[in-house]
């Protein structure tokens, strides 16, 4: 069985970041304290991202997450999509 080593991890969110960042999509995250995070990536750094979250108890709040932490990271899809 392969595993991914944490550079390999943080390497590949780092590109989905950027790639999001790019395109103006929107995320949901979540980190291994099991925080949710539906946002929208800011800025890129070298071990971190900054979010504005637009939806849920965060709402409006900005937070830098590190890669590190992350353990999901995918597209933002709303209840109208997934139909």
């Amino acid at each position: 069985m392969v595993t991914e080593s944490i550079q390999d991890k943080i390497e590949r969110y780092k590109i989905r970041a950027e790639v999001f960042f790019k395109d103006g999509v929107r995320s949901f995250i979540v980190d291994y304290l099991d925080n949710y995070y539906f946002c929208d990536v800011l800025e890129v750094t070298e071990n971190s991202i900054s979010v504005k979250n637009f939806k849920g108890r965060k709402e409006g709040l900005t937070e830098t997450i590190y890669f590190v932490d992350i353990v999901k990271f995918v597209p933002y899809k709303d209840k109208s999509e997934l139909i």
